[in-house]
């Protein structure tokens, strides 16, 4: 992306072989494809994309890259800041001062649903199809999805994927393994009801009682329940 923006925007078109892209929208497509996602199974290999990145922009790079992980050692607060933060940058915000890279684990494919993740790296097959298509739709929400999902050879699971990639992938939503809990489950709104009330009491007491939002309830839940 460094080597793209240092071209003539005309040069950069016929190089890439863009058809809809103007000139004058060279810049904001750049900007578009410039966060990248690696969604990783382990938090060593999470850490280990946080290292690359590190070295890559330390390599003769005029902007080295920004990278954050995400993972379930990351605090709520910290989630949240990294998800304000993309949200928050623009095409002026300088590109050395930019978010480039997120590696995160599973904790990523719920909720992070961010306008500029439009390049994912899946560093591995998750456990389920499931999974895998839940992780995958992080990319693409605003504009075409890139998505490439490297495999390990090492790891059975990840070969069968690879000798059968296209065919998975055409049927992916077809060998999806069921839920237990769906809408046909008959008694699960029965099992559910009780939890979403109790979520949604914790948050108004919380909120009425002004408590902290990272302890997410009072201290004495039984005292402010009472007082309500």
């Amino acid at each position: 992306l460094e080597r793209l923006r240092a071209l003539d925007p005309a040069d950069l078109i016929a190089e890439l072989g863009l058809t809809t892209v103007s000139p004058q929208d060279i810049d904001k497509w750049l900007f578009d494809y410039e966060l990248q996602l690696y969604y990783v199974n382990r938090k060593t290999d999470a850490d280990r994309v946080l290292t690359y990145a590190s070295r890559a922009g330390a390599t003769g790079n005029p902007a080295p890259f920004q990278a954050q992980r995400l993972t379930g050692a990351n605090r709520l607060a910290e989630i949240s800041n990294v998800i304000r933060r993309v949200e928050r940058e623009t095409i002026a915000t300088p590109a050395g001062q930019r978010l480039a890279v997120i590696a995160g684990t599973s904790l990523v494919s719920h909720g992070v649903d961010l306008a500029r993740l439009n390049v994912q790296f899946v560093l591995g097959m998750p456990s389920t199809l499931a999974y895998y298509v839940q992780a995958t739709s992080r990319a693409g929400r605003s504009s075409v999805g890139l998505v490439f999902t490297a495999l390990n050879r090492y790891y059975v699971r990840d070969r069968s994927v690879f000798h059968f990639f296209e065919p998975t992938h055409r049927h992916v939503n077809a060998l999806v393994e069921p839920v237990a809990l769906n809408r046909f489950s008959l008694h699960g709104p029965g099992k559910t009801a009780s939890g979403l009330l109790a979520a949604l009491l914790i948050c108004e007491i919380a909120r009425d009682t002004q408590a902290p939002r990272a302890s997410g309830m009072p201290l004495d839940f039984g005292k402010a329940a009472r007082a309500e």
